[in-house]
Protein backbone atom coordinates (compact mmCIF):
# COMPACT_ATOMS: atom_id res chain seq x y z
CA UNK A 1 0.00 0.00 0.00
CA UNK A 2 1.51 3.30 -1.09
CA UNK A 3 1.77 6.56 0.83
CA UNK A 4 -0.33 9.52 -0.38
CA UNK A 5 1.09 10.07 -3.89
CA UNK A 6 -0.33 13.56 -4.23
CA UNK A 7 1.37 16.91 -3.71
CA UNK A 8 -0.23 18.10 -0.47
CA UNK A 9 -0.62 16.48 2.99
CA UNK A 10 -3.51 14.14 3.72
CA UNK A 11 -4.24 14.12 7.46
CA UNK A 12 -6.84 11.94 9.20
CA UNK A 13 -8.33 12.53 12.66
CA UNK A 14 -9.53 9.33 14.36
CA UNK A 15 -10.93 7.97 17.61
CA UNK A 16 -14.01 6.45 19.19
CA UNK A 17 -17.27 8.38 19.33
CA UNK A 18 -17.10 11.09 21.99
CA UNK A 19 -13.30 11.37 21.93
CA UNK A 20 -13.27 15.02 20.84
CA UNK A 21 -12.66 14.75 17.10
CA UNK A 22 -15.27 17.36 16.23
CA UNK A 23 -13.77 19.82 18.71
CA UNK A 24 -10.26 19.28 17.36
CA UNK A 25 -11.46 19.63 13.77
CA UNK A 26 -13.20 22.90 14.66
CA UNK A 27 -10.00 24.23 16.25
CA UNK A 28 -7.96 23.15 13.24
CA UNK A 29 -10.38 24.93 10.92
CA UNK A 30 -9.94 28.18 12.86
CA UNK A 31 -6.15 27.70 12.81
CA UNK A 32 -6.33 27.03 9.07
CA UNK A 33 -8.34 30.21 8.42
CA UNK A 34 -6.16 32.35 10.68
CA UNK A 35 -2.97 31.29 8.89
CA UNK A 36 -4.41 31.36 5.36
CA UNK A 37 -3.56 27.73 4.70
CA UNK A 38 -6.62 27.02 2.58
CA UNK A 39 -7.01 23.43 3.73
CA UNK A 40 -10.01 21.30 2.79
CA UNK A 41 -11.96 19.70 5.65
CA UNK A 42 -14.04 16.60 4.99
CA UNK A 43 -15.77 13.87 6.98
CA UNK A 44 -17.05 10.31 6.84
CA UNK A 45 -19.67 9.14 6.37
CA UNK A 46 -20.04 11.71 3.61
CA UNK A 47 -23.21 13.62 2.75
CA UNK A 48 -23.56 11.60 -0.44
CA UNK A 49 -26.26 9.02 -1.11
CA UNK A 50 -24.32 6.13 0.44
CA UNK A 51 -23.24 8.22 3.42
CA UNK A 52 -26.83 9.23 4.13
CA UNK A 53 -27.88 5.60 3.92
CA UNK A 54 -25.22 4.68 6.49
CA UNK A 55 -26.45 7.35 8.89
CA UNK A 56 -30.02 6.12 8.52
CA UNK A 57 -28.92 2.58 9.43
CA UNK A 58 -26.96 3.81 12.46
CA UNK A 59 -29.90 5.89 13.68
CA UNK A 60 -32.27 2.94 13.14
CA UNK A 61 -30.42 0.51 15.43
CA UNK A 62 -28.64 -1.20 12.54
CA UNK A 63 -31.72 -1.69 10.35
CA UNK A 64 -32.39 -0.54 6.79
CA UNK A 65 -35.37 1.48 5.59
CA UNK A 66 -37.44 -1.72 5.39
CA UNK A 67 -36.66 -2.70 8.97
CA UNK A 68 -34.27 -5.50 8.03
CA UNK A 69 -31.16 -5.98 10.16
CA UNK A 70 -28.01 -5.04 8.22
CA UNK A 71 -25.10 -7.42 8.75
CA UNK A 72 -21.78 -6.05 10.01
CA UNK A 73 -20.15 -7.10 6.74
CA UNK A 74 -22.75 -5.34 4.59
CA UNK A 75 -22.51 -2.17 6.65
CA UNK A 76 -18.72 -2.07 6.40
CA UNK A 77 -18.89 -2.57 2.63
CA UNK A 78 -21.20 0.45 2.49
CA UNK A 79 -18.60 2.45 4.41
CA UNK A 80 -15.92 1.44 1.91
CA UNK A 81 -18.10 2.31 -1.09
CA UNK A 82 -18.81 5.69 0.48
CA UNK A 83 -15.06 6.03 1.03
CA UNK A 84 -14.36 5.36 -2.65
CA UNK A 85 -16.44 8.41 -3.63
CA UNK A 86 -14.76 10.38 -0.86
CA UNK A 87 -11.24 9.37 -1.91
CA UNK A 88 -11.94 10.27 -5.52
CA UNK A 89 -12.81 13.84 -4.53
CA UNK A 90 -9.96 14.00 -2.02
CA UNK A 91 -7.46 12.93 -4.67
CA UNK A 92 -8.47 15.89 -6.82
CA UNK A 93 -8.13 18.27 -3.86
CA UNK A 94 -4.71 16.90 -2.84
CA UNK A 95 -3.13 18.20 -6.02
CA UNK A 96 -3.81 21.75 -4.80
CA UNK A 97 -4.72 21.72 -1.11
CA UNK A 98 -3.99 20.00 2.19
CA UNK A 99 -6.88 17.75 3.24
CA UNK A 100 -8.00 17.09 6.82
CA UNK A 101 -10.66 14.43 7.24
CA UNK A 102 -12.77 13.36 10.19
CA UNK A 103 -12.46 9.54 9.90
CA UNK A 104 -11.05 7.35 7.16
CA UNK A 105 -10.22 3.68 6.81
CA UNK A 106 -8.71 3.31 10.35
CA UNK A 107 -12.28 3.77 11.65
CA UNK A 108 -13.63 0.91 9.59
CA UNK A 109 -10.74 -1.34 10.57
CA UNK A 110 -11.04 -0.55 14.28
CA UNK A 111 -14.83 -0.83 14.46
CA UNK A 112 -14.86 -4.14 12.57
CA UNK A 113 -11.93 -5.38 14.67
CA UNK A 114 -14.16 -4.84 17.71
CA UNK A 115 -16.45 -7.66 16.62
CA UNK A 116 -14.12 -9.87 14.58
CA UNK A 117 -10.59 -9.45 15.96
CA UNK A 118 -7.48 -9.87 13.81
CA UNK A 119 -9.33 -11.84 11.13
CA UNK A 120 -11.80 -8.99 10.74
CA UNK A 121 -8.94 -6.54 10.38
CA UNK A 122 -7.46 -8.49 7.48
CA UNK A 123 -10.85 -9.01 5.82
CA UNK A 124 -11.57 -5.27 5.90
CA UNK A 125 -8.17 -4.49 4.40
CA UNK A 126 -8.79 -6.94 1.55
CA UNK A 127 -12.16 -5.27 0.85
CA UNK A 128 -10.50 -1.87 0.75
CA UNK A 129 -7.90 -3.11 -1.72
CA UNK A 130 -10.60 -4.59 -3.95
CA UNK A 131 -13.09 -1.70 -3.87
CA UNK A 132 -10.76 1.31 -3.67
CA UNK A 133 -8.04 0.02 -5.99
CA UNK A 134 -5.55 2.83 -6.68
CA UNK A 135 -7.45 5.12 -4.31
CA UNK A 136 -6.40 2.98 -1.34
CA UNK A 137 -3.34 4.95 -0.29
CA UNK A 138 -1.89 5.77 3.13
CA UNK A 139 -2.55 9.17 4.72
CA UNK A 140 0.56 11.19 5.51
CA UNK A 141 -0.56 11.38 9.13
CA UNK A 142 -3.19 9.67 11.29
CA UNK A 143 -3.93 11.31 14.65
CA UNK A 144 -5.79 8.97 17.01
CA UNK A 145 -7.50 10.63 19.97
CA UNK A 146 -7.37 7.98 22.69
CA UNK A 147 -10.10 8.10 25.33
CA UNK A 148 -11.49 5.44 27.71
CA UNK A 149 -14.95 4.30 26.60
CA UNK A 150 -16.48 5.25 29.96
CA UNK A 151 -15.42 8.87 29.52
CA UNK A 152 -16.61 8.87 25.91
CA UNK A 153 -20.09 7.73 26.96
CA UNK A 154 -20.23 10.49 29.60
CA UNK A 155 -19.33 13.10 27.00
CA UNK A 156 -21.92 11.83 24.52
CA UNK A 157 -24.66 11.89 27.17
CA UNK A 158 -23.75 15.45 28.16
CA UNK A 159 -24.41 16.63 24.62
CA UNK A 160 -27.94 15.22 24.73
CA UNK A 161 -27.24 13.44 21.45
CA UNK A 162 -29.17 10.27 20.76
CA UNK A 163 -26.87 7.25 21.10
CA UNK A 164 -26.50 5.46 17.78
CA UNK A 165 -25.96 1.80 16.89
CA UNK A 166 -22.24 1.81 17.79
CA UNK A 167 -22.34 3.98 20.92
CA UNK A 168 -22.54 1.25 23.55
CA UNK A 169 -20.01 0.99 26.39
CA UNK A 170 -18.75 -2.56 25.84
CA UNK A 171 -18.52 -2.09 22.09
CA UNK A 172 -16.64 1.20 22.39
CA UNK A 173 -14.15 -0.50 24.72
CA UNK A 174 -13.41 -3.00 21.98
CA UNK A 175 -13.21 -0.28 19.34
CA UNK A 176 -10.68 1.57 21.48
CA UNK A 177 -8.65 -1.66 21.63
CA UNK A 178 -8.86 -1.78 17.84
CA UNK A 179 -7.43 1.71 17.53
CA UNK A 180 -4.60 0.91 19.95
CA UNK A 181 -3.53 -2.23 18.05
CA UNK A 182 -4.01 -0.54 14.67
CA UNK A 183 -0.41 0.78 14.38
CA UNK A 184 1.09 -2.65 15.10
CA UNK A 185 -1.25 -4.64 12.87
CA UNK A 186 -0.94 -2.28 9.90
CA UNK A 187 2.86 -2.48 10.19
CA UNK A 188 2.74 -6.29 10.28
CA UNK A 189 0.55 -6.47 7.18
CA UNK A 190 2.31 -3.68 5.26
CA UNK A 191 5.90 -3.67 6.64
CA UNK A 192 7.05 -1.41 3.82
CA UNK A 193 4.49 1.29 4.63
CA UNK A 194 5.60 4.65 5.99
CA UNK A 195 2.42 5.63 7.77
CA UNK A 196 2.89 8.10 10.61
CA UNK A 197 0.47 7.49 13.48
CA UNK A 198 0.21 9.75 16.53
CA UNK A 199 -1.80 8.55 19.52
CA UNK A 200 -2.85 11.52 21.65
CA UNK A 201 -4.28 11.44 25.17
CA UNK A 202 -7.80 12.79 24.70
CA UNK A 203 -8.45 13.08 28.45
CA UNK A 204 -6.43 16.30 28.28
CA UNK A 205 -8.05 19.68 27.70
CA UNK A 206 -9.11 20.46 24.11
CA UNK A 207 -6.41 23.13 24.01
CA UNK A 208 -3.69 20.62 24.96
CA UNK A 209 -4.97 18.06 22.43
CA UNK A 210 -4.88 20.79 19.77
CA UNK A 211 -1.35 21.84 20.76
CA UNK A 212 -0.10 18.23 20.69
CA UNK A 213 -1.75 17.66 17.32
CA UNK A 214 -0.10 20.74 15.82
CA UNK A 215 3.32 19.31 16.70
CA UNK A 216 2.59 16.27 14.55
CA UNK A 217 0.98 18.32 11.79
CA UNK A 218 4.04 20.59 11.76
CA UNK A 219 6.31 17.57 11.20
CA UNK A 220 4.00 16.25 8.49
CA UNK A 221 3.92 19.56 6.61
CA UNK A 222 7.68 19.96 6.97
CA UNK A 223 8.27 16.60 5.32
CA UNK A 224 5.63 16.92 2.61
CA UNK A 225 5.76 20.53 1.47
CA UNK A 226 8.40 22.57 -0.27
CA UNK A 227 10.44 24.72 2.12
CA UNK A 228 8.82 27.98 1.01
CA UNK A 229 5.28 26.70 1.59
CA UNK A 230 6.22 25.20 4.95
CA UNK A 231 7.80 28.44 6.19
CA UNK A 232 4.75 30.44 5.11
CA UNK A 233 2.48 28.23 7.20
CA UNK A 234 4.48 27.42 10.32
CA UNK A 235 7.14 30.10 10.69
CA UNK A 236 5.08 33.24 10.16
CA UNK A 237 2.11 32.64 12.40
Amino acid sequence: MKINPYKYPFIVIEGIDGCGKSTLIEMLQKWDEKNGIGGIFTKEPTDGEIGQRIRMILDNDGRDDKGHKVSAESLQVLYIKDRLEHRQSEAAFLEMYSVFTDRDYPSTLSYYYASHGNLGFKWILSKHEKILGDYFFIPDLVIILDLPAEEAIKRIKKTGKKMDFFEKLEFLRLVRDGYLVFPRLIQEIYPESEMHIAVTDATQSPEKVFKDSLVWIDKCFQKKLEAAKYIKIFKKK
